[in-house]
């Protein structure tokens, strides 16, 4: 088992490294969370996943924050927009590499090595701990960060061992069901039969999944990326 996770890991590391933006895509499908590395056990990873299970639910539904997302466009303007995905389609260009960005700063701190010993780890391919996330506190990051991203709140802090292999069980379940339930959402609305979510209403999307930017992006190379067909 041991060899095949280090496998399943290497090629999945492979493929990112190759073709990073696979790491767009699933920003694009709201788990802002490129998931190559210890794919099952990542907690941001996990964590992500839940996320946007939950927020496709409530997208779906209309709630959105009362305020403003930029000084002349509301989250109400970009919820008219449709679904979630053409939610994610019609954000400004700089809301969507701002979102992109931070995922990437989560996947590169969870990586770096210096970070990984300031933390009393190695990384998970030199003998480290699978699924491990570097304090940011820890790390020499030059300003006070309030809350780290496992455990904020400092409750597993006393937890005896055996809890906390438990609690790692639950929580790969829980994100191999957000897996499920986020692509199964997602295949809805292209309008697909998905037993269970093909009867609840949910928006249509036209556009591409896997393309997490558009049109009305304009960057370099987007339009030729558009292009692109299998």
């Amino acid at each position: 088992m041991a060899a095949l996770r280090w496998r399943c890991d290497t090629l999945a590391r492979t493929r990112m490294r190759h073709a990073p933006l696979h790491a767009l895509e699933c920003a694009k499908l709201l788990c802002l969370c490129p998931i190559p590395v210890a794919p099952n056990l990542t907690y941001c990873a996990v964590l992500l996943l839940l996320q946007a299970f939950v927020g496709f639910c409530l997208q779906s539904n209309g709630i959105i924050f009362p305020w403003n997302l930029t000084g002349d466009i509301s989250f109400a303007d970009i919820a008219a927009a449709g679904g979630p995905a053409a939610q994610w389609d019609a954000l400004p260009t700089n809301a969507k590499l701002q979102i992109i960005g931070f995922v990437g700063f989560l996947e590169w701190w969870g990586e770096n090595a210096y970070a990984l010993a300031q933390s009393g780890e190695k990384h998970y391919m030199r003998g480290g701990k699978p699924g491990f996330f570097p304090s940011f506190n820890k790390g020499g990051i030059p300003h006070p960060v309030p809350l780290e991203l496992y455990d904020p709140f400092g409750f597993n802090k006393g937890a005896s061992e055996e809890k906390k292999a438990k609690s790692l069980v639950a929580e790969i379940n829980n994100g191999r069901l957000a897996m499920i339930g986020i692509m199964g959402l997602c295949s809805a609305s292209k309008g697909l039969i998905v037993p269970g979510l093909d009867g609840l209403g949910i928006t249509p999307y036209s556009g591409e999944y896997m393309a997490p930017l558009t049109s009305s992006d304009s960057l370099p190379f987007v339009a030729d990326m558009l292009k692109f067909s299998l």
